[in-house]
């Protein structure tokens, strides 16, 4: 994570875990519709697009 220059997010309460958990479903939703929409069906390409 440090490679790419992630940021650690650590939450003490169960309300801050959910919304964090919320947020991971969100974005990767959003990121499995732009890779439909660009036709990457195979994991090279999608590593690529990454």
């Amino acid at each position: 994570m440090d490679e790419l220059l992630i940021r650690r997010i650590y939450t003490n309460s169960t309300q801050a875990k959910e919304r964090l958990e919320r947020d991971s479903r969100i974005l990767q939703d959003r990121l499995v519709r732009e890779m439909r929409l660009r036709g990457i069906t195979n994991k090279g390409s999608a590593n690529k697009f990454i």
